[in-house]
């Protein structure tokens, strides 16, 4: 560990800039997050306890800059004895902390520092992984707090208890309790109210100044929420599953430049030098830096040891993130030092970035080490430490005497206040609304709001917002939502006046801001708020397009609907206008809207008008459907040729069924063209030189009009292609009659393995069905073999005791019972077996690829084999035939039943508040209303199925773990090096010679001169071996190698997959000088194994020259 000054010489902030200590040991010690208060104290969360726990070591401290040069230098224990506190917010006379299971206010009633009274807000959080725990806090344009869900969720309630007032518990509104299952939450602390918003979050939900929210989780640094979850909640036939959108130009796991050294990671091999433990990710809010910062993104990767940036680029009505273009390679902010660990970042209140380092030397948490490492680990290291910075221009400026520069335009609105909040006259508090740095908005915004009773209607309070939203579009913004915040009981005529001429305003950003803050007077009903608001229909912004859409969806009744209409026709090609558009429809207005579309009859708007229907008809707005419907399915008979079959054959499933529906099917002139419409269909599916695709949709198309299932059985023949194949066999299993199905059954030999897969998926989709699939089983017209893993697991996982019984006895699944013993049994049958790639890349596509990708062949539904570390033979049986034994929560199944009784299985993918949308083990999503599931369980199991043994012989075992294996990167060729398998000596010794090794890396080469490994001198450079162990034990591993005294002493690492020996290299003399040395022993199972040889940090020179490795068998 290094001290405070050394720690600040080796981190780098990018050219122009410098990196200033604020604070650090022995004032504060682990610091996660922090705040400030008027005053300019700062206050900040140590999570001391992190992350063994148990002695409530997290505290709340508050530092003093006595001498005004943002070094502080007076530091009091405000709370202490805490458990994992990870999130704070000043809040009236004391500050919010998140504390799972609690939100809790802390206050100090007598003045000595300390606080008195601590008082819980709201109760529920689930008290995950200390990674993974409700945190943030973030201060919302609408005076909500907005915080992270953390990954961990709960069912969140308020306890009544209000902020400051001893035994207030019960005087809140806190209302009733929310679930946060994939949403995060927001919160107003002096009303105990709380609603859910759109979310997963992992660390830090962030805001712009315009209202745009952002999220993270440790592998993607940010997205954004593209609307809040109120909006979408509003129709429940929208099934919009999600409203995020990745920013980043390289989502997810983007590489990332570190200065330090890249130490061994203890988990996801494949992540060095990528996002791993993005969190904390922030929106600068000021322009103290350079205007060329503000409104970028800065995200903490404390794995890496540094701060990424991104440039947000406005796109659509979202974002497009890039690397700025000198830091392509490089970071905006990095450390040489393995224990500089950043977590929060702020846009701090002098216009600096602030950044806590939680300084530590290991930063993963227990759960992600494996037992061995941690043995060797003292995981507490840095406890006592931390530190906090600030990244400043490099201009002379930032101390007590700050040089007045451009970049400090509006300086004056960045001092601290003498006095405290409740004490400061109320138009000095408006003006710093229009402050050039955003902290200081949002916290006048807030002391304005716990003062509410005194600044609602008060002149100088308004007539100071009202100028500030004439001006620049920050502070603009801010001050409308000041205004439309302090009149939510009471709209006055002045405040209203500012909100409308929002609407004019020049940036477009506070237009659409305008638009939403005047909602409340829509759901009200005016005409005169409703024509302003028309005003902006030619909008060509789709930041303005969207919220129009959104917020007219407020207006009661059909008053919007053909406004709504109109922007949703221009709009087609604007994904997320007609996602927003969806959550404005309802059964009052969907009628108008859809008049609206048709009777502008703008090119292009046909799927639009089939959402439309569909809409209508799960709206019950049955009377409405008939015209538009017939004239659909005209176009279908007159010029099927023109026809979008996909997107009609979707009307047609949602229009038919259903009350709606039963008025159609009585309606002469709609049977008629739905007649005409499958005749024209029928022709193209049968026509045996058609278009393969085509035909395809056509057969969906009979299928949802309702023909009879068994007339499409005839399509069902080798001669027909596959596609067309699988859509009858689709509609035939899902809706055919038990006749139907048992003569299919009985052609089972004849079909295709995906016509086979077709068929029964459909059986398995409904309760009658997976009975009649039973019966053939136990009365062997099908076997086990018949179906596949993932289709057994469900017959053997369902829901229906009686029914998992008779799958049990009718599959007879051997080893289920004891995975682990099966694993043995397989390794030792694989035994002399040798595995072909070439083969096993057929297996692979044909059993894993459903699910895996891997060399261009499969889908990305599972787990990304690509970035495989552990390639051994053990390691991929446990994954291939035990994959329950570590699953991943993400990757867990889940099944959702329909209240028609339909069953849909597959891994959660999203849901927002009024649908769940399901990745099936297929890759295909399945999106589903919550008003139609009558039950959504998580199973204890991967998606990924045992019993995949049933479907493959020992050597198709074998070939698909060779071709996992060799999908790794090549070895490094030289002269005289020839991998090769490990021999057996006389002696019972296994022989490794360098000559056979497997060598990889930048510098690790092949020396003839002493047929040795040799300049091994990076972390990245490995060698490694195979070999036969003829029996299991501890073995001695023995090393002939030289080693130079002057670099003696490096550790080496041997590791076979699931066993790790680490030694420290010993000196020979010189590098001429070979001897013998024994490094330990090493647990190596009987059977085919590997031995990977790493250097586990730079060595000083080089680690060693390695001859040979000797593994001498146990005694």
């Amino acid at each position: 560990p290094k001290s405070p000054t050394e720690a600040q010489a080796v981190l780098h902030a990018r050219s122009g800039l410098k990196v200033v200590l604020a604070a650090a040991e022995p004032l504060i010690r682990d610091p996660v997050a922090f705040d400030w208060d008027e005053r300019g104290r700062l206050w900040v969360v140590e999570m001391g306890d992190y992350p063994s726990g148990g002695g409530q070591t997290g505290r709340v401290r508050i530092l003093e800059d006595q001498d005004g040069d943002f070094v502080y230098d007076r530091a009091v224990t405000f709370l202490d004895g805490l458990d994992f506190p990870n999130g704070i917010q000043c809040w009236r006379n004391g500050a919010l902390i998140t504390m799972a299971p609690q939100v809790l206010y802390a206050e100090d009633q007598d003045g000595d520092g300390a606080a008195d009274l601590r008082q819980p807000l709201y109760l529920g959080f689930v008290e995950g992984n200390q990674q993974h725990r409700v945190n943030g806090m973030r201060w919302g344009l609408d005076g909500w707090l907005y915080l992270a869900n953390g990954d961990s969720g709960g069912l969140v309630s308020g306890t009544g208890a209000l902020p400051g007032v001893a035994d207030s518990a019960g005087n809140g509104s806190a209302g009733a309790p929310v679930l946060l299952r994939g949403r995060d939450l927001r919160i107003a602390p002096d009303t105990n109210r709380a609603r859910s918003a759109a979310g997963t979050t992992q660390f830090a939900r962030e805001r712009d100044d315009f209202g745009n929210w952002f999220g993270n989780n440790n592998s993607n640094p940010i997205w954004q929420y593209r609307f809040d979850d109120r909006y979408a909640e509003r129709n429940p036939h929208s099934r919009l599953s999600g409203l995020t959108a990745e920013v980043s130009a390289v989502p997810g796991a983007a590489p990332v430049y570190p200065r330090s050294r890249t130490l061994d990671r203890y988990n996801d091999f494949g992540t060095a030098n990528r996002f791993t433990s993005a969190c904390g990710t922030m929106i600068y809010r000021d322009v103290l830096l350079g205007s060329q910062y503000y409104g970028n993104a800065f995200t903490s990767e404390p794995v890496h040891n540094l701060v990424s940036r991104l440039v947000l680029q406005s796109e659509g009505s979202g974002f497009h993130g890039v690397r700025a273009g000198d830091e392509q390679n490089s970071e905006f902010l990095a450390s040489q030092d393995n224990w500089f660990r950043p977590t929060m970042l702020r846009t701090g209140p002098d216009g600096a970035i602030w950044v806590a380092d939680m300084y530590r030397a290991v930063i993963e948490h227990p759960e992600w080490i494996p037992a061995e490492y941690q043995r060797k680990l003292k995981l507490s290291s840095g406890s006592d430490r931390g530190r906090i910075y600030r990244i400043v221009p490099d201009n002379g400026c930032c101390g007590k005497d700050q040089a007045i520069d451009e970049s400090q335009e509006n300086s004056n609105q960045r001092s601290f206040f003498a006095a405290d909040w409740k004490s400061l006259d109320l138009v000095a508090i408006a003006e710093r609304v229009g402050s050039v740095n955003g902290w200081w908005r949002d916290t006048a915004q807030r002391m304005l709001q716990h003062r509410r009773v005194e600044a609602t209607g008060h002149d100088g309070v308004v007539s100071v917002l009202s100028r500030i939203s004439e001006g620049d579009a920050a502070p603009a913004a801010q001050a409308l939502s000041t205004l439309a915040m302090l009149a939510e009981e009471r709209m006055d005529e002045r405040t209203l006046l500012s909100l409308q001429g929002g609407l004019r305003h020049a940036d477009p950003r506070v237009r659409a801001i305008a638009v939403q803050l005047l909602e409340p007077q829509l759901r009200l009903g005016s005409a005169d708020v409703l024509n302003a608001v028309l005003q902006l229909e030619s909008e060509t912004d789709e930041r303005v397009q969207l919220q129009l859409v959104l917020s007219l969806g407020e207006v009661p009744g059909s008053e919007a609907a053909a406004a709504i209409g109109r922007l949703l026709a221009r709009t087609v090609q604007s994904e997320w206008v007609q996602r927003a558009g969806l959550t404005s429809l309802s059964g009052e207005n969907v009628g108008g809207v859809l008049e609206s579309v048709l009777e502008l009859s703008i090119e292009g708007t046909e799927e639009l008008t089939g959402r439309l229907l569909a809409q209508a008809a799960e709206f019950g707005q049955g009377e409405k459907l008939a015209g538009p419907l017939r004239s659909l399915l005209r176009r279908v008979s007159d010029d099927p040729g023109s026809v979008s079959f996909a997107a009609v054959t979707a009307v047609v499933r949602t229009v038919l069924p259903g009350t709606a529906g039963a008025q159609l099917r009585s309606n002469a002139d709609v049977q008629a063209a739905l007649a005409d419409a499958r005749k024209a269909a029928s022709t193209i599916a049968l026509n045996v030189s058609g278009d393969v695709q085509q035909r395809a949709a056509c057969v969906e198309f009979l299928d949802a009009t309702g023909i009879e299932p068994a007339s499409l059985s005839e399509l069902l023949q080798p001669q027909v292609p596959l596609e067309v194949q699988r859509a009858a066999a689709a509609a035939v299993s899902r809706r055919g009659s038990q006749a139907d199905l048992q003569q299919l059954l009985g052609r089972f030999s004849e079909y295709s393995p995906a016509v086979r897969a077709e068929l029964v998926d459909g059986m398995l989709s409904r309760a009658g069905s997976v009975d009649w699939l039973l019966s053939a089983l136990e009365a062997q017209v099908l076997s086990a073999v018949d179906l596949d893993a993932a289709q057994r697991d469900r017959l053997l996982s369902d829901r229906r005791e009686a029914v998992a019984q008779r799958a049990q006895r009718g599959l007879v699944m051997q080893g289920d019972a004891d995975r682990q013993k099966l694993v043995e049994l397989k390794r030792s049958e694989l035994e002399g077996v040798t595995g072909e790639a070439a083969a096993g890349a057929i297996v692979f596509e044909k059993r894993c690829g459903t699910c895996h990708r891997l060399q261009s062949i499969g889908r990305e539904v599972g787990a990304d084999l690509a970035a495989l570390k552990d390639r051994s033979t053990q390691a991929l049986l446990v994954a291939i035939l035990d994959p329950n034994r570590a699953v991943e929560a993400k990757f867990l199944s889940y099944t959702a039943v329909t209240t028609a009784g339909v069953q849909h299985v597959g891994m959660l993918r999203g849901e927002s508040g009024n649908a769940v949308t399901l990745l099936g083990p297929d890759g295909r999503e399945q999106t589903l209303a919550r008003n139609e599931l009558e039950l959504l369980t998580a199973s204890k199991r991967s998606l990924m199925p045992e019993g995949l043994e049933k479907d493959l012989s020992n050597q198709d075992l074998a070939d698909v773990i060779a071709f996992v294996q060799s999908a790794g990167a090549a070895w490094k060729q030289f002269a005289g090096n020839v991998p090769a398998s490990g021999q057996v000596q006389a002696d019972g010794s296994i022989l490794l010679p360098a000559s056979a090794a497997e060598i990889y890396g930048p510098s690790l080469v092949f020396e003839e001169k002493y047929g040795n490994i040799g300049f091994w001198t990076s972390t990245e450079d490995y060698a490694r071996w195979t070999f036969d162990v003829p029996q299991g034990g501890d073995w001695v591993v023995e090393l002939e190698f030289a080693c130079d005294d002057g670099t003696a002493g490096s550790p080496i690492r041997f590791s076979t997959g699931t066993r790790l020996l680490t030694a420290r290299v010993p000196g020979t003399g010189t590098w001429d000088e070979y001897r013998r040395w024994s490094a330990g022993t090493i647990d190596l199972h009987r059977g085919r194994g590997q031995l990977i040889v790493t250097a586990p940090e730079k060595p000083g020179m080089a680690l060693i020259d390695l001859k040979a490795i000797r593994l001498k068998p146990p005694q």
